[in-house]
């Protein structure tokens, strides 16, 4: 089963190196293990759950990527989750970082 949404990147700097280590850290949250996360831009599909792959998107503001949750059945609350917080991240434009996301990791991208 997939959940497929598109979202656009608000930030003025694009989905640099920050968010997307930011994004990673949502995308590996062990609540999360059990699923995969993709996004594709330009005809490139990532796992979100790597920074280097997140990056090479080179998703700029005003650009639309596509974001990917796949999984089993049984997983649909956690995939339905996920599509929410990483939606609300990209609404946010990158400001808006989960409350049990410590501020310290995010602050290490």
């Amino acid at each position: 089963m997939t959940l497929t949404t598109v979202l656009e990147v608000k930030n003025r700097n694009g989905l640099h190196t920050r968010p997307a280590g930011m994004l990673c850290n949502i995308a590996n949250r062990s609540k999360y293990g059990d699923i995969g996360i993709f996004m594709v831009h330009n005809g490139m599909r990532v796992d979100v759950k790597s920074i280097l792959n997140v990056l090479t998107l080179g998703a700029v503001f005003g650009a639309k990527v596509v974001l990917e949750i796949e999984g089993e059945d049984k997983d649909k609350p956690m995939m339905e989750a996920s599509t929410k917080e990483i939606s609300e991240f990209f609404d946010s434009g990158f400001d808006n970082i989960a409350p049990d996301l410590e501020a310290d990791e995010a602050a290490d991208y």
